[in-house]
């Protein structure tokens, strides 16, 4: 214990722990939230407390006390971390509070309050916590660990449900064997993944909030979809990846999903990609991905489907088509497409337009030396189902528009004389002649990997197939096997997506092929 200086003024006695007189010459008070006289001790002057806390300029007069915090903060039952004690002379010296019930030990340190102890016996002479406010503590000690507990509770309980619809998905998610003819045992062949997947732009889920309300909140953050994203891409290790909606920009930020996370994730897994950006002031496009141990990029392709003059065709959707070549069997390219068709369900004339002008670029790239086309593999999201117009052109090869009862009128004449469009879904050699009929047909013969119908993969309005791989009716080109797709009734029974089960709001699409030698 110090010796008392008979030099020092010190404050009242119950305002201040008890016997705890410190030197004028080795210590001074702080700046501090309920004590504001740095010099009360050292300089032996009086300053004002604190307004709201004690504003009596004379420590001794008993006027103006605060009812609600009435001891100094040494006395208060509630301690707050702060700077007590701030003098050079003390740095690294223990020093000790000292009560009936208690005693605490501090050090000074760098002249801060590193540890502060709650007084918790004493008697109200010194300001000592009461029966009653110890029983408030631990009342509400009591109610914090009971609302931990309930949360730890609900946490255990989400994570156990979230197992079991993981676990449910996986079962509806099974490998189907195609039964078809079998290959010829000599004949050399390359077996190729195909996996198509719109991954839903972040921006999107900014722009069109109340489209996902329903989902949790957790599963829309990029950081949490991205894991989701790279994990099925490793779990299912496809050979070639067409995605659509990949974001290369934002309007609210400076996210470039592409460039700063897909294209490395991608590139150290032994990719390549080509990309093509919407049009417009769209910030997200389509991307081919393809394995480079196993595929030699011949000739790439982009599409852009806008169009000023032509009212059908004013939007910003695009495609991407590579002619790739196989380092197994290089005399059998294999000419993989994707697209993301216009989404807007009134316009449905626009999408057979998009489709139209696809298969025309598609026939100039797909083409074999003596004749037909070369195995070709159409992926993405045609914001199409089953009886709709443009899966009509698309897998029946063709379609009669003019008067179509679920159609706006097609403007074929425009599509002939402004873009070389013709009814054949081929661009117009020369100068020929107006070559538009009323309708559209095409020599590909696709045919889709899912049936119509139960399947689904999306969404809209409803439960809906809008999410197809087509493939080429070619003597070189086998499907082999699908990954089966759940049913509207199965995805009832599981949360809305985006969520733990799925990172985006499509499901993803794989199968596979075999590609035969020539």
């Amino acid at each position: 214990m110090w010796p008392i200086d008979p030099g020092a003024i010190y404050p009242p006695y119950n305002y201040y722990p008890p016997r705890y007189p410190w030197p004028s010459e080795q210590s001074s008070w702080a700046h501090y939230q309920y004590w504001d006289s740095p010099g009360y001790w050292g300089g032996h002057t009086q300053q004002n407390y604190t307004t709201g806390y004690w504003n009596s300029p004379d420590p001794n007069q008993q006027a103006n006390r605060s009812n609600q915090h009435r001891f100094s903060p040494y006395q208060s039952s509630h301690l707050a971390t702060a700077r007590y004690r701030h003098s050079p002379d003390t740095q690294g010296v223990q020093y000790q509070y000292q009560d009936r019930g208690r005693r605490g030990r501090y050090r000074t340190g760098t002249g801060y309050r590193e540890r502060v102890e709650r007084a918790t016996a004493g008697t109200a002479q010194y300001g000592m916590v009461n029966t009653k406010e110890r029983g408030n503590e631990s009342k509400e000690e009591s109610n914090d660990e009971k609302r931990v507990s309930e949360v730890e509770e609900d946490a255990t309980v989400k994570n156990e449900k979230a197992k079991r619809d993981v676990a449910l998905f996986d079962q509806l998610r099974l490998w189907e064997q195609i039964v078809g003819p079998e290959t010829d045992p000599g004949q050399t062949s390359t077996r190729v993944r195909v996996l198509s997947y719109n991954i839903l732009a972040q921006e999107y889920i900014t722009e069109y909030p109340e489209l996902y309300v329903r989902c949790e909140e957790s599963a829309l953050n990029w950081g949490v979809r991205l894991k989701g994203i790279k994990r099925e891409v490793v779990m299912f290790m496809p050979d070639i990846v067409c995605m659509q909606e990949v974001q290369f920009s934002s309007d609210t930020d400076s996210s470039t999903h592409f460039q700063s996370d897909l294209e490395p994730f991608f590139t150290s897994h032994g990719y390549s990609h080509q990309f093509k950006l919407k049009t417009g002031s769209k910030v997200d496009g389509c991307v081919i991905f393809y394995k480079e141990d196993k595929f030699k990029l011949s000739k790439v392709k982009t599409v852009e489907f806008k169009s000023e003059t032509i009212s059908a065709l004013k939007c910003d959707t695009v495609a991407i088509i590579c002619k790739l070549i196989p380092v197994a069997t290089p005399t059998t390219p294999l000419v993989v497409a994707t697209t993301h068709l216009l989404y807007t369900v009134s316009r449905e004339h626009t999408r057979v337009c998009q489709a139209a002008l696809l298969l025309a670029e598609l026939d100039q790239i797909a083409q074999a030396p003596g004749g037909g086309y070369h195995p070709t593999i159409l992926m993405g999201d045609f914001n199409s189902c089953a009886g709709h117009p443009t899966l009509q052109l698309l897998l029946e090869g063709q379609l009669d528009y003019d008067g179509h009862a679920r159609l706006r009128p097609v403007p074929g004449h425009q599509l002939v004389q402004e873009l070389g469009l013709v009814y054949s879904c081929q661009f117009r050699q020369g100068d020929g002649a107006d070559q538009s009929s009323g309708s559209f047909h095409h020599q590909f013969g696709f045919v889709s990997v899912y049936p119509p119908v139960p399947g689904v993969t999306t969404f809209q309005h409803g439960w809906k197939l809008v999410d197809h791989i087509m493939y080429s009716t070619n003597a070189k080109l086998k499907l082999l096997t699908r990954l089966s797709l759940p049913t509207a009734r199965d995805m009832r029974l599981l949360p809305i997506i985006p969520s733990h089960i799925s990172p985006s709001d499509h499901l993803p699409l794989l199968a596979d092929f075999e590609v035969l030698k020539d």
